[in-house]
């Protein structure tokens, strides 16, 4: 019980750690206490068990070295830096046991905290903006969360950028739904975060995050279509939809929501689709397959690269775009001692990987990477473990 806590404690370092540090900036520093975990837990347990799909990772640093070959880049240097960042991430993730109600508790005060600097940022209290531009530099996201009319603001809370966050936001609600199927009891705090989860993304403005969150909420009702709705699962629903529905109402009579950036038709993903087909257009047979060892030398000065994978094919290639969708969906593999419930999630979490691939960087985004890894690689390694272990 008493390593159980230590190693709860630990994944809530880890988590405000990414949440905090894991930018360009502060990079460093985030890794710096990573490392310092990791030395505590080999400490501890005197061995340290090594994640198998930390073998993709080491495929993308054989990758690295031949584009340095070929290149002599120094932005190669940095992407292999990106790699050890995510391996030792891994190594302490999946070397710690956290309790399940832990992890559930830790992410409701991540989304509570970063729910709270978007309402901070929507109502201008406290200079917040100012603040942030002083810890992670100036942005244009920060011009956009200043309210002057529902129609302008779009709020990436800590994550300042705003495609990025939905990602925060949709493994939230991915989390929160499969609670609701593992605990019995009272699920109003459920609903509270759920609905949290609706508000912080509607607050982001991200048009590809509401789809994704409507996919999750699909796939979570198809996922219970072969149990029996009874009438007070239906009369909850109803509930549910009607509270929402006057939620809606009251912002609209207030902020004309309908002006929202988040129902406007502004084409950015035919954007994104036109640099991806710049670079298939200039890119030699080499640099399809294998990449160009930096982002943009193609586009640069135009147009940039402002996709998963568009930055993907650019700086690793066709192959590099298999191995990196094989490592996702190996860590989202259905493991037959999981339950139902707890592979729905996992595939909750390859949605958001594909769909969020679309509009911005996940792989090459150490915030939203390294969420995601939280999200995933502590939830089932400890889950697996567990149940092997009765099994043994």
């Amino acid at each position: 019980m008493e390593k159980e806590h230590s190693d709860s404690f630990i994944y809530c370092i880890a988590c405000f750690d990414v949440l905090l540090l894991f930018v360009s900036k502060f990079i460093f520093i985030g890794l710096g206490i990573i490392a310092v975990l990791l030395f505590y837990v080999f400490y501890k347990k005197k061995d340290i068990e090594c994640l198998k799909e930390c073998g993709f990772l080491a495929i993308f640093g054989l990758i690295n070295l031949v584009q340095f070959f070929f290149f002599q880049d120094n932005e190669v240097l940095r992407e292999s830096a990106r790699l050890v960042i995510y391996f030792f991430l891994a190594i302490l993730l999946y070397n710690i046991k956290v309790s399940y109600s832990s992890f559930i508790t830790i992410w409701r005060v991540m989304l509570s905290f970063c729910f709270a600097i978007q309402l901070i940022q929507f109502f201008n209290l406290f200079n917040i903006n100012s603040i942030l531009g002083k810890l992670y530099g100036e942005s244009i996201f920060l011009k956009v969360a200043e309210y002057s009319s529902i129609t302008n603001f779009r709020s990436g809370s800590i994550f300042i950028s705003i495609n990025p966050y939905f990602k925060f936001t949709a493994i939230s609600l991915a989390l929160f739904l499969l609670n609701l199927e593992k605990t019995d009891g009272n699920h109003y705090l459920d609903y509270f975060f759920i609905a949290i989860s609706f508000l912080s993304s509607f607050l982001c403005g991200s048009r590809t995050g509401f789809i994704t969150l409507f996919v999750i909420c699909v796939v979570y009702f198809l996922s219970k279509l072969n149990k029996s709705f009874n009438i007070t699962t239906i009369l909850k629903l109803f509930l549910v939809s009607i509270s929402f529905v006057i939620i809606i109402h009251l912002l609209n009579e207030n902020f004309n929501i309908q002006e929202a950036r988040l129902f406007s038709a502004e084409d950015s993903l035919g954007y994104k689709i036109k640099v991806i087909k710049l670079f298939l257009e200039k890119s030699t047979a080499c640099e399809f397959l294998f990449g160009m060892g930096a982002y943009d030398v193609i586009t640069s000065g135009k147009l940039d690269m402002d996709s998963d994978i568009g930055y993907t094919l650019s700086y690793y290639g066709l192959f590099g775009v298999i191995v990196y969708y094989l490592m996702i969906v190996r860590l989202t593999y259905f493991k037959h001692v999981l339950d139902k419930n707890e592979r729905i999630y996992l595939f909750m979490i390859l949605i958001i990987v594909f769909l969020g691939g679309f509009t911005s960087g996940i792989f090459f985004n150490y915030r939203v990477f390294a969420t995601i890894m939280l999200a995933l690689i502590p939830f089932y390694s400890a889950g697996i473990k567990e149940k092997q272990s009765r099994n043994i």
